[in-house]
């Protein structure tokens, strides 16, 4: 679990505003970049990991009981390390508020079969559509969330969503899908 813990929290590290510079994008997002890079301030939504997916199939059939213990675990130890300083920082942003458990209770949405034999993916009209479910207290303003795909273990990767969102339109105003290779080998849920 621990190994897990730190690759969760490597690849909420390494992701930096970088990705958000104009270069790096093309296509269809047009003036809705400019509303992130512009911006002075988002609201952080965690991590949702109500559709992720852990591709290890000599866990299988202990998919249910890690979904119990590890879920809720990942969620906590994460953000016990990355504090809101680390997001501002690497998002080169001065004004971020955290708005915990709205987005990251969502675990309980977990399918008790989360733990798969396969590759997992979804599309990001999947995305969208949880976005537009998330029950927030905000009316307006720019909203960021980190949104798991898959936990690999045969391949020790992350697959993520790193998305910011229109607050009222619920628009995705810029999705950056993060592939993440840890740095050291990684054993998700031994």
């Amino acid at each position: 679990m621990k190994k897990l813990i730190f690759i969760i929290l490597a690849f909420l590290t390494t992701f930096n505003n970088n990705a958000f510079s104009k270069k790096y994008l093309i296509g269809e997002w047009g003036n809705s970049i400019d509303k992130v890079i512009k911006s002075d301030h988002f609201y952080y939504y965690g991590i949702d990991l109500s559709k992720v997916r852990l591709t290890n199939m000599n866990k299988m059939l202990e998919s249910k009981s890690i979904k119990e213990k590890y879920a809720p675990a990942w969620i906590t130890a994460a953000h016990k390390e990355v504090k809101i300083k680390d997001i501002k920082k690497y998002h080169k942003k001065d004004n971020v508020t955290y708005k915990p458990g709205v987005v990251e209770k969502r675990f309980t949405l977990l399918s008790d079969d989360f733990v798969i034999a396969e590759d997992y993916s979804f599309p990001i009209d999947t995305v969208k559509n949880m976005i537009k479910k998330y029950e927030l207290d905000e009316t307006e303003g720019i909203g960021y969330v980190v949104i798991a795909e898959n936990f690999n273990k045969p391949k020790e990767r992350l697959y993520t969503y790193h998305v910011f969102f229109d607050i009222d339109t619920r628009e995705l105003l810029l999705d950056n899908t993060v592939r993440f290779v840890p740095p050291i080998p990684v054993l998700l849920c031994q």
